[in-house]
């Protein structure tokens, strides 16, 4: 059963889960973050039903708890930020329990356990994680900050994708798609997960949407291969599985959640115009190459990647083929290896592609 959240106007802090594989990769131990961090639980034990859920909800409702959390069918678990929190918190939930008779078995949980599977050289046991020695530690908070001050750039991003980008075998398609991608989707799109609670463990942390595009371009490829689709719409359909996902946070890639809408939005990024005033003689010149009836046929698959999830449902074989490139790589346990070096440089090669295709008229 999916989970339900509450209280998470009580949060204290931020969750920073997504960040963990990338913070570990770098610094070769679990943040301090996740290891004061710790978890109340409830297990319904064959309790689970409405009548003791309606009793539960009116507990976190009323009783002075106050602590964000979230339950399912079989558990409920309440975060605290450390040891000592929980120790007074356990007292207060099981009055609570007894007050409001909320049936279930309460436990409790160090939070950074749920890394224990992952990375067990930092565990002495499932509830005790082993001592951190290092000369300078920093927080996982910390860390983001100073990675904040360092902004990528467009080509760096493009750089890439560039594998990607060349699996497209008509240049006209190819310079269009990365001028598309240099011009007119965020920066800062690509550096945000791709996912909170699905996907691969890499695609829901730092760059994971980079990451997840990657992995859908070389399913989608696979299965065009495999489907011997013709070379025009082999191009089509890797063009679109490149721009799936830039619309993920919004046109201007600043919103806080993943938008339920975000298929759509990539035609709206396409169709962005530019201030008649702008002197940027670069962008006027990609406004000048976008073929119309190219760019619609690459909205048009992408708007219904979703699927079965999305607000448009794929009818043909390219729209399809698309939801079915995203499905598999969305899939926690189909990890399809990527590799991605943000600082790899190609001197902003999709702004010379646009010279060089005016050039040639």
């Amino acid at each position: 059963m999916d989970w339900k959240f509450f209280n998470e106007e009580y949060r204290e802090g931020d969750c920073f889960k997504e960040y963990v594989p990338t913070f570990v990769e770098e610094n070769g131990y679990l943040p301090i973050e996740c290891r004061e961090c710790h978890k109340a639980l409830i297990y319904w034990d064959g309790k689970y039903s409405k009548a003791n859920i309606v009793r539960f909800n009116k507990m976190v409702e009323d009783y002075p708890l106050k602590r964000e959390g979230k339950y399912n069918d079989e558990v409920v678990v309440f975060y605290l930020p450390s040891g000592a929190e929980l120790q007074s918190f356990l007292g207060q939930l099981r009055d609570a329990m007894q007050q409001y008779e909320v049936e279930g078995n309460i436990q409790w949980a160090v939070s950074g356990a749920y890394w224990h599977r992952d990375y067990p050289q930092f565990f002495l046991s499932a509830k005790k994680m082993k001592p951190v020695v290092v000369d300078n530690e920093i927080s996982i908070k910390d860390w983001l900050s100073e990675k904040a001050e360092v902004k990528p750039r467009a080509w760096e991003v493009v750089s890439n994708l560039r594998e990607d980008l060349e699996l497209i075998g008509d240049e006209y398609l190819r310079m269009i798609t990365e001028a598309f991608l240099e011009f007119y989707v965020p920066v800062g799109i690509w550096k945000k997960r791709s996912s909170l609670n699905h996907h691969c463990k890499d695609e829901r942390g730092d760059w994971g949407n980079l990451r997840h595009t990657k992995r859908v371009v070389k399913i989608a490829y696979l299965l065009a291969i495999a489907d011997e689709l013709p070379v025009e719409e082999r191009d089509l359909l890797i063009a679109a599985c490149i721009v799936h996902d830039v619309g993920k946070y919004g046109v201007d890639g600043k919103a806080e959640a993943i938008q339920d809408n975000h298929p759509e939005l990539v035609r709206l990024m396409f169709d962005k115009t530019i201030d008649n005033n702008s002197d940027d003689e670069e962008l006027l010149k990609y406004q000048e190459l976008q073929e119309k009836p190219m760019v619609a046929k690459i909205c048009d698959i992408v708007d219904s990647h979703m699927g079965q999830w999305g607000n448009i449902k794929p009818v043909t074989k390219l729209q399809k083929m698309c939801h079915y490139a995203d499905y598999i790589a969305s899939r926690e346990d189909i990890n399809i290896p990527v590799k991605i070096d943000i600082d790899k440089s190609l001197g902003g090669r999709g702004r010379r592609l646009v010279q060089k295709a005016k050039v040639n008229g």
